[in-house]
């Protein structure tokens, strides 16, 4: 993982907390695939490596921070292709000039801060890479694709209004779909033809659980979206120091890496055994794959094959660019990363919805892990009675716990205990 190393010195000095670190590095790979990769058939149900991510946490813990260097890695020029007739290399100039203020398009096109429907759609529409590139048979080919990343300050922004439409087109980016149209009463219309659409939205968890539309919520974005949680600065600092030389020329490294990226096309395939290997964990042992029983779980549990894919080849191109073949390391080290995130993943969905004991059993089960040989159910009660209605809630709240996966009876002689699961 020498590419990850070099993500690891480039944000050394940023203390946001160690999630957000790790997931932005795969975030931004899947981005700059762009819709140019995938696994699967073409014409059939493709997956594309692009991902909806939401950094949820506390303000001023560092979520700004970590996204701002990830977009400094990617927002590099791409390089004018001169092939074809003058006229054509003049419309290119010229679209340059229209499009992205004579600065040239770019490798990776990083969306203004949209905070609406209209102008999601709106930047979906105006963006186009041709990709140029040569069949099995050597027969010089063009791919056209309409790829763009949104990094939002505040992901909650989007979900004021036109929520049915926001599901609709979610659901078409999320899938890179062939097209998308939205129709306009006194305009001309929106058309978004072969889209990929990856998303990363920030928020605090007060403003996560202020959403409104709880259709949307559960079913259209949380479900296609892995929530990483982070609560706490990986330590104290003044200052952000300068760029070190080493920084900039690992920097330098990885906008090289992306810069290769931008050249691959065509479908993953899987090393020997490798997708037999998946096939048998997803089908035949999926509840291996379940490490948080939180009941608003249960959408991104049943995408987490999605999920999985779309991060297995970030996963793998940070590992390497020269070849196109899925390895079992690919798909271990993707497992880990989303068994690592899934974990937290519950706790931005405390106190939201009816159950209005949510707060106390959070705190309740981060007491019991906290006690490394559990606490006796008499400790237990004697410590939260004054949070519990009475003793039937206490009870059920140790029931709800167990369900979620969070603890476990542990009976000693006369004394039962509740130990972490």
């Amino acid at each position: 993982m020498k590419l990850f190393n070099d993500w690891e010195l480039l944000t050394a000095n940023i203390n946001s907390p160690k999630p957000w670190i790790d997931a932005s590095f795969y975030f931004m790979l899947g981005a700059a695939l762009q819709r140019r990769v995938w696994i699967g058939g073409l014409d059939a149900h493709p997956v594309f490596p692009n991902v909806y991510m939401s950094f949820i946490g506390p303000a001023g813990v560092g979520k700004s921070l970590v996204v701002a260097t990830m977009k400094d890695v990617i927002n590099i020029k791409r390089t004018v292709q001169t092939e074809g007739t003058e006229e054509q290399f003049d419309a290119v100039v010229e679209g340059n000039k229209k499009n992205h203020q004579g600065n040239g398009q770019p490798l990776v096109y990083l969306a203004p801060n949209s905070t609406t429907f209209e102008q999601l759609v709106q930047e979906t529409a105006k963006i186009a890479y041709i990709h140029r590139y040569k069949d099995e048979k050597g027969v010089s080919k063009v791919y056209h694709h309409s790829s763009l990343t949104f990094v939002l300050d505040e992901i909650t922004s989007i979900f004021k209004k036109n929520t049915e439409d926001m599901s609709n087109y979610l659901l078409e980016a999320y899938n890179a779909g062939r097209s998308y149209t939205r129709v306009l009463k006194h305009s001309g219309s929106d058309y978004c033809t072969n889209i990929c659409v990856s998303i990363l939205g920030n928020t605090t968890d007060e403003k996560f659980r202020s959403m409104q539309n709880k259709d949307i919520l559960t079913d259209g974005f949380i479900s296609r979206t892995i929530i990483v949680w982070g609560n706490e600065k990986r330590f104290g600092m003044f200052m952000i120091p300068d760029l070190t030389p080493q920084q900039r020329e690992a920097r330098d490294r990885l906008q090289a890496h992306v810069r290769k990226m931008h050249m691959l096309y065509g479908p993953m395939t899987f090393a020997p055994g490798v997708l037999e290997y998946c096939n048998e964990l997803f089908v035949n042992n999926y509840r291996k794959l379940v490490h948080n029983h939180h009941p608003l779980l249960v959408g991104y549990y049943e995408r987490k094959n999605l999920h999985a894919m779309k991060i297995m080849m970030a996963v793998h191109f940070g590992r390497t660019v020269d070849d196109m073949i899925i390895t079992q390391e690919d798909v271990d080290k993707t497992l880990q990363l989303l068994e690592g995130w899934e974990k937290t993943m519950h706790i931005p969905f405390i106190g939201m919805g009816r159950n209005e004991t949510m707060k106390v059993a959070e705190t309740m089960a981060n007491t019991i892990e906290a006690n490394a040989n559990g606490l006796p159910k008499t400790a237990l009660f004697a410590r939260f009675h004054s949070q519990c209605k009475n003793f039937q809630e206490f009870e059920q709240i140790i029931k709800d716990l167990i369900q979620l996966g969070r603890i476990r009876e542990q009976v000693k002689g006369p004394v039962i205990y509740y130990v972490k699961q």
